[in-house]
């Protein structure tokens, strides 16, 4: 079904009736649904496994290239963000226990995850994008570990030793089995 300019002007009943609406641009075209392929079985495969398989550099660079659904559709963005995966040069791991001072933990002991993660700056535009695509690692990490346990992310730039950035301590979204 092919929509022209112009060719939507009726609203819901529930819009209130002193606004009208109707499409003014052309339809953008629809993009297929991402779990359509091969890889989308590795995807679903991966939301199942502990969080220590994430934490080597190749691992986990594997597992963000699953996310990249933009190879057909747009290939400078592609690009851009297998640029950012590339950037992960090493990823140091520890497990330990601290103390949970949120109003949540209330003083208790709590065991989690320690990530430094050493990024090639030359692989982001800039620090501010290298940023960003941290937080995305640091919200995606905390699904991977389990509820009472928290990961604390650190991130280095290749050949300095003095932390770029340290996020807060986050708490796992994994339910326990």
């Amino acid at each position: 079904m092919q929509l022209d300019v112009g060719e939507i002007m009726h609203t819901q009943a529930s819009v209130p009736a002193h606004l009208h609406a109707r499409n003014i641009t052309a339809v953008s075209p629809d993009f297929p649904p991402m779990v359509t392929g091969q890889s989308d079985w590795s995807l679903i495969n991966l939301l199942n496994c502990p969080p220590f398989l994430l934490f080597n550099a190749e691992s986990l660079k594997g597992f963000l290239r699953l996310y990249d659904c933009y190879a057909d559709h747009d290939r400078m963005l592609s690009r851009r963000i297998q640029q950012h995966i590339n950037g992960i040069v090493r990823i140091d791991a520890r497990s330990d226990a601290r103390i949970d001072n949120t109003k949540e933990g209330q003083g208790r002991s709590i065991n989690g995850h320690y990530l430094h993660i050493t990024l090639d700056p030359d692989c982001y535009d800039n620090d501010g994008v290298m940023y960003q695509f941290c937080r995305v690692i640091d919200e995606l990490l905390t699904c991977f570990v389990v509820q009472n346990n928290f990961i604390l992310l650190t991130i280095y730039r290749q050949g300095e030793s003095q932390a770029l950035w340290t996020f807060r301590q986050r708490t796992g979204r994994r339910s326990e089995m």
